[in-house]
């Protein structure tokens, strides 16, 4: 006789655009499927649609079916409707579990409710303050799971690295339509890693060198549009601004440096893909990050401009092997 496996429904966005959520789930999703013991499928709201591991539908019933026959619904959404679903799973008698994939949102009404119904809760990082009634049920995890399934590198990346074979590359994920700010400010700081690349250029030329920023719905295109082309034309810097769906992975094996220029974050995976690739990641510290980073201070953009220049002039790879963190998650739901 088989053995029953564990089914987890997932609630939460599924590429494209991959953002840091959407690509931990469906990377969670690939790695589950050597889990003996578990089954797990996504519900993706936005679409209206549910993935399992070889299939996917749109049909309301399977959703439905889904929903009701699965033990665990681990919630991935920060959004304010999380609390409705969080209050249905309960509910139903499901096992709820619940991740805070940053801590801007740590102390919102909303996700004190999710810690405070949730039979089990994850966070990307150690927060500075929390409720101690919710350690026992509590577990630091990061988001970072390894890729297992790579893409090509686009045709447009491989004509312009021909040309410009010395790449910084940086990304943000904005929703359609709406930046995502932090007190008026563009969250991923795409300015700030401009005008770092004009300070440079001012104490030397930036021979072949390219700016890649990655904006997969493209919802900041035109506000740096003229920015992008004012930069270029003073520093010589080829800057290409991606508003479509890309695989970060393929692109970093390729770059020199990798810039997180956040005023706020959670445990980043693009700074850890970085690091496990071996290319110098240089980030704000607004947040403690992995072992490697270079650090340089939030908002500053004089401290990035140095940090950037001193990588460009002692150029280097080394390699920060990062850990499979799926293991300690599947070993939460098996508990549960």
């Amino acid at each position: 006789m088989s053995k029953i496996r564990k089914k987890v429904l997932l609630i939460g966005p599924m590429p494209p655009p991959p953002g840091g959520v959407s690509t931990h789930l469906m990377r969670l999703l690939q790695h589950a499927d050597s889990i003996s013991d578990l089954s797990l499928s996504v519900l993706d709201l936005r679409k209206r649609q549910w993935f399992g591991t070889n299939t996917n539908s749109k049909n309301w019933l399977r959703i439905i079916s889904e929903f009701l026959s699965a033990d665990i619904v681990h919630i991935h959404t920060s959004k304010p409707i999380k609390v409705r679903l969080g209050r249905i799973v309960k509910i139903f008698g499901k096992k709820l579990v619940y991740t805070q994939h940053n801590l801007r949102e740590i102390d919102d009404a909303a996700t004190q409710e999710m810690f405070s119904i949730a039979h089990h809760i994850f966070l990307v990082q150690e927060p500075l303050h929390i409720n101690e009634k919710y350690r026992a049920k509590m577990s630091i995890l990061p988001a970072y799971l390894p890729a297992i399934k790579k893409t090509e590198v686009p045709e447009w990346f491989q004509n312009e690295f021909q040309k410009f074979p010395n790449v910084m590359l940086s990304l943000a994920y904005h929703e359609s339509g709406k930046s995502t700010e932090f007190n008026g400010k563009d969250l991923y700081g795409f300015d700030q890693i401009m005008e770092a690349v004009e300070g440079i250029s001012s104490l030397r030329k930036l021979d072949a060198w390219m700016l890649i920023l990655i904006d997969p719905n493209g919802t900041l295109e035109q506000h740096y549009s003229e920015r992008s082309k004012q930069v270029e034309s003073q520093t010589g810097v080829k800057i290409v601004y991606v508003s479509s769906a890309v695989d970060v992975v393929s692109l970093l094996p390729f770059c020199k440096i990798f810039i997180r220029a956040t005023w706020s974050d959670g445990d980043a995976l693009s700074i850890r893909e970085a690091l496990s690739t071996g290319i110098p990641a240089i980030a704000s510290d607004c947040v403690p990050r992995p072992q490697g980073v270079i650090l340089y201070k939030t908002g500053n953009v004089k401290d990035l401009e140095e940090k950037l220049l001193a990588v460009i002039q002692y150029p280097y790879r080394i390699t920060f092997q990062q850990p499979d963190f799926s293991h300690a998650l599947f070993a939460v739901y098996c508990n549960l």
